[in-house]
């Protein structure tokens, strides 16, 4: 995520030459003072002007866009200990170069003096200050040893009460730390997801359903056509959100999250996600930075809604995670709290969901999580009881570090322990989300032997883990009738013990769900349709029940059919509907035959960007649709089917009129229902209708900035007539 806010260009143009103007008319701007070898007009850049444009850079924290310009620097003045401090600087604080930094450093240090003026560009000293990036280099690249010495050095140069000693004791203090964790490391198996995940640039943040089904993650990778629009000024690539599938252990080539979320020059990254994959948190840095939501209608995302007051304030607030029931709400801010508890600078606070559907008052966690310094990415897990989050304090090894908490019988989070070494490692180490069953997680870290550039995401095998006993009920439920008119649809969970009762909502279009059941209790789910039950089941789960996933399929009669992947004795699923025979051990559904109930095939609509044609037949609504299509094609004998091809007011030059475009969307989605139904298996009749249609706003000169106006209009739609 990136800082509170981001500075108008123009504004860093006047700064820039603001801060040139005043090296060029320091005491040692006089042409007497200018390096050898500069030419006055069109040459290359004097020692003095470059010094000037890195002085720049490092106003704003740019220093990968300082780095090759301290490096020009050297090669003028190879001997000059400020150029090399400030190279050895700025390889601290690279993503995947800290390597780099010691040889420079160590160079600097021979020359770093008290007596040191950082805008002078005649300054060939060092300052002392090379000690504490020197002991920051090696502490990152696991010279421990070396790092705790060169921290005490620089502890004997400053008086007894500089505020430098705290955080130098802290330094050694983590150092010590690491070097047990290193001694001791956990039994993991930590694997990169690869380039089809991970690119050059960062790539950072998973986010998963509690079945892995499905992860969204922010990355900083170029955007196709979006050109220098989605380009930050120090020539990194805004945040977006991107998102994956699993099939059968193979997470498939990520996509954009859409243009309802992602806005080409603005910072979009994804914080959270609720257990089903059906809602989405999101950053933004509006109001200094705040927290979004979005919610799934079909496979399309909403355009997120900011948050109440009670979550977002005037501050920070950076990270969010929503338990599995979706009743409490874990998450970081830096607000400023008049007379209540605040431990730091972000601190992690949780709130409720009140029974008029609003957030309550934000709760700081406490001093058991909270420290003096920084905490971010907090993971509720679906259990409810165990806190995952990143924090600067505590015992850690080194930056952020990943820890977590339980949650006692008293309701009370438990002091904060460390993950361990290597998930944890002396650099930061952040955004770490564990699956139901505790045996895997996922998380970014820059790893230099591993990655294929800045940060990369990666899966751990938990091995030593326990696994975690909890139940995933998924599966899918009719949310229309046979007319295809919406129906609404829910799923009533009842806690047989408690009395406790939550509501889920399927998809409103696919009908998926899923819902997280604790072991140790005993259920009651009831299935409705416009506030009628049309099924209702029991669950009971003991208390050294496994982990397990129950799939259910419920129809519009309320039949429910059942798959699981690990059903033991403990669960066991009473249907109401049918006739049921039970044995001490066995539960038998005995049916009359029935007679085939008519194929409902549901609409399909796929929403495309600017000039793109092509239905992207890899997606999980168009590979139903084709199986739909199929079964109904067999059991009706033949197929009739209309294609609505929309296009958008935007001018084309490709397919010169948007009447063109329509029609070409409608040609191309139809060749493309004839191949997949081909290659199905369907030989019956087949007659499709196109309905080319040019509609939306006219068009503003505005494609990039409101492009989300447009694309509502850029559509295929395929029906059964």
């Amino acid at each position: 995520m990136k800082t509170k806010s981001i500075l108008n260009k123009s504004i860093l143009n006047i700064l820039k030459g603001t801060l040139v103007i005043s090296m060029i008319c320091s005491p040692f701007s006089s042409d007497a003072q200018d390096d050898k070898g500069k030419n006055k007009e069109d040459g290359p850049k004097s020692f003095r002007e470059l010094f000037a444009e890195a002085a720049y850079h490092f106003e704003f924290k740019s220093f990968n866009l300082a780095l090759p310009v301290c490096l020009q620097m050297d090669s003028m003045q190879p001997e000059n200990a400020n150029t090399l401090y400030k190279i050895g600087y700025c390889y601290v604080q690279s993503a995947n170069e800290k390597t780099r930094a010691i040889k420079y450093l160590e160079k600097a240090l021979k020359h770093a003096t008290r007596n040191y003026d950082d805008l002078a560009f005649t300054e060939k000293n060092a300052p002392q200050s090379t000690y504490w990036e020197l002991g920051k280099a090696y502490h990152l690249n696991n010279q421990i040893d070396t790092a705790i010495g060169t921290y005490k050095a620089y502890s004997t140069l400053l008086n007894k009460k500089h505020y430098m000693q705290e955080d130098i004791a802290r330094r050694i203090e983590m150092c010590n730390f690491a070097k047990k964790q290193i001694a001791n490391p956990i039994n993991v198996e930590i694997s990169n997801l690869g380039k089809g995940i991970n690119t050059k640039d960062a790539d950072f943040a998973p986010i998963l359903t509690a079945d892995e089904s499905m992860m969204i993650f922010t990355s900083r990778r170029e955007v196709k056509g979006a050109g220098e629009a989605n380009v930050e000024l120090d020539g990194t690539f805004f945040e977006d959100i991107y998102v994956t599938y699993n099939n059968e252990g193979t997470w498939s080539e990520p996509e954009a999250i859409g243009s309802s979320i992602n806005q080409i020059g603005e910072h979009d990254a994804a914080i959270g996600l609720s257990a089903d994959g059906q809602r989405l948190f999101v950053y933004k840095p509006d109001g200094g930075g705040d927290i979004y939501q979005s919610y799934l209608m079909g496979d399309i995302w909403t355009v997120p809604d900011r948050l109440s007051d009670n979550v977002n304030s005037d501050g920070w607030e950076t990270h969010a995670s929503i338990s599995a029931d979706g009743q409490t709400l874990y998450f970081v801010s830096d607000r400023k709290v008049k007379g209540g508890i605040q431990f730091g600078g972000r601190d992690i606070y949780k709130s409720t969901m009140l029974p008029t559907g609003e957030w309550s008052e934000a709760v700081n966690l406490g001093e058991k999580i909270n420290t003096k310094y920084e905490e971010d990415a907090p993971f509720i897990h679906p259990n409810g009881k165990i806190l995952y989050f990143s924090s600067k304090g505590h015992e850690s090894m080194g930056g952020f570090d990943i820890f977590f908490s339980e949650l006692g019988a008293d309701g009370t989070w438990g002091q904060a322990k460390n993950l361990g070494y290597p998930i944890n490692t002396t650099n930061d180490d952040i955004f770490y989300v564990e699956t139901p069953d505790g045996k895997r997680a996922y998380y970014s870290s820059v790893n230099v032997d591993k990655g294929y550039g800045e940060k990369d995401i990666y899966m751990i095998e938990l091995t030593d883990n326990k696994e975690i006993p909890l139940t995933i009920l998924k599966g899918t439920m009719a949310v229309s009738n046979l007319e295809g008119t919406p129906l609404d649809a829910k799923i009533i969970v009842k806690d047989k013990t408690t009395g406790k009762e939550t509501e889920y909502k399927p998809n409103s279009e696919t009908g998926k769900f899923l819902v997280v059941l604790p072991e140790g209790d005993n259920y009651e789910i009831v299935y409705m349709l416009d506030d009628s039950t049309i099924a209702q089941e029991n669950l009971e789960l003991a208390d050294n029940s496994s982990y397990q996933e129950i799939e259910k399929s419920i129809n519009l009669e309320g039949k429910i059919d059942t798959k699981a992947s690990e059903v033991t004795e403990t669960a066991v699923a009473v249907v109401q509907t049918p006739e049921v025979v039970e044995t001490p051990e066995v539960v038998e559904v005995v049916e009359t035959p029935e007679v085939a109930e008519p194929i409902v095939v549901k609409s399909f609509q796929e929403f495309f960007n600017y000039n793109v044609k092509s239905i992207k037949t890899g997606s999980s609504s168009y590979k139903t649709l084709i199986n739909d299509l199929s079964k109904f094609a067999k059991q009706s004998g033949s197929l009739t089917l209309t294609v609505e091809a929309s296009a958008s007011k935007v001018p084309t030059v490709k397919y010169g009129t948007n009447e063109n475009l329509s029609q070409t969307r409608g040609e191309a989605a139809k060749a493309t229902l004839l191949s997949s139904l081909k290659a199905k298996g369907v030989t019956v009749s087949i007659d499709v209708n196109i309905n080319p249609l040019v509609q939306g706003p006219d068009f503003n000169e505005d494609a990039v900035e409101n492009r989300g106006n447009y694309e509502k209009y850029q559509y295929v739609k395929i029906s059964v007539k």
